[in-house]
């Protein structure tokens, strides 16, 4: 980043987008290194410019606990919290369906047979989009660019799940038994994603606890399910080597999913969740899995006639299932 420009970062620079009709951007794909298998969801993986992990968000939150702990700089210029896009062409933001989608470029891909063309390249590693949410207290302008500001939102890849994640130094208190979620933790002083964990005064140790509530998208249809789990990504600088460390926690939902889930990770290095280290750098967000449903693509296959694309046989890249997914933007701690 060019010198002077960090600052402007940090005070324009609020949020990222991770998916979009294009693509999911949330991270690197090596297929020789598959570190987290799930970033291989609807990834282009270079189709359509080369493939970096540069060009990932995650990449970039760890490139910024770098510059956060970079003496000569001490500044973080990407804090972003973490949107979706549908990025649709027709004038119809949010009409993701996998079921119904009728494309996003008119005439271009606005039957079946279009959207499946083997002539088309790249059609057929796009997908009908994601959508933005933003916690606010009232649905007005003003109120939802205050959300955007303070990064309190996230992004799905288009089902309209609901996801909280809130940081709190309370160690006992059993915030996924409160009816009302998030009250009590508000009220105890929980900061929501977007937020900066702040040592509690005269702290000599311990670990912060981050608690994530979801809910699958409450409408019946074909391409939404219940959920089936729960990943807590966390990234931190390693206080002996000053490299980063990048981990995802994992909880699983039992067989059949669930309808709602609340999680809370202790970052104290059991439960499959590493260890908080004061005076390091650190983030960490919450992704969100449904039970995998059939991809738009399954759909128009079964549209056309038999044969009209072989990739719509059994096993080929157009008769797939995907897990779609939501994710927070994180909680960072930066001494």
């Amino acid at each position: 980043m060019p010198q002077g420009s960090e600052q402007h970062a940090i005070k324009y620079q609020k949020l990222v987008e991770i998916f979009q009709h294009k693509g999911a951007s949330e991270c690197f794909f090596d297929p020789a290194n598959p570190t987290d298998p799930k970033c291989n969801f609807e990834y282009l993986g270079g189709v359509t410019e080369p493939n970096l992990p540069q060009s990932y968000v995650r990449t970039g939150l760890k490139m910024g606990l770098t510059d956060q702990a970079n003496p000569a700089l001490h500044k973080n210029p990407l804090q972003m919290g973490i949107v979706g896009a549908t990025d649709d062409h027709n004038g119809a933001p949010g009409n993701t369906r996998e079921d119904t989608w009728p494309g996003h470029v008119g005439v271009n891909d606005d039957t079946p047979a279009l959207r499946i063309r083997t002539t088309a390249a790249t059609a057929v590693g796009f997908n009908p989009g994601g959508v933005a949410v933003a916690w606010a207290e009232q649905n007005t302008r003003d109120a939802i660019f205050a959300a955007f500001q303070r990064r309190e939102t996230y992004a799905t890849s288009g089902p309209r799940i609901t996801v909280r994640l809130y940081q709190t130094w309370d160690q006992t208190t059993n915030f996924c038994a409160d009816p009302s979620f998030p009250s009590q933790i508000i009220a105890a002083g929980g900061l929501p994603m977007g937020s900066n964990i702040a040592l509690p005064p005269n702290y000599t140790g311990g670990a912060p606890r981050i608690v994530v509530f979801a809910a699958r998208d409450p409408l019946t249809r074909a391409d939404v399910a219940n959920l089936a789990e729960v990943d807590l990504v966390e990234a931190w600088i390693d206080p002996t080597t000053g490299a980063v460390n990048e981990h995802v926690a994992q909880r699983l939902a039992p067989a059949g999913g669930v309808a709602t889930t609340c999680q809370i990770f202790r970052l104290n290095g059991q439960d499959g969740v590493d260890t908080f280290h004061a005076g390091s750098p650190s983030f960490y967000y919450a992704r969100v899995l449904q039970l995998p449903t059939d991809r738009w693509s399954v759909y128009d296959c079964l549209a056309v006639p038999p044969g009209t694309n072989p990739e719509c046989d059994p096993g080929g890249k157009l008769s797939i299932r995907v897990s779609e997914r939501a994710w927070t933007s994180p909680v960072w701690y930066l001494p």
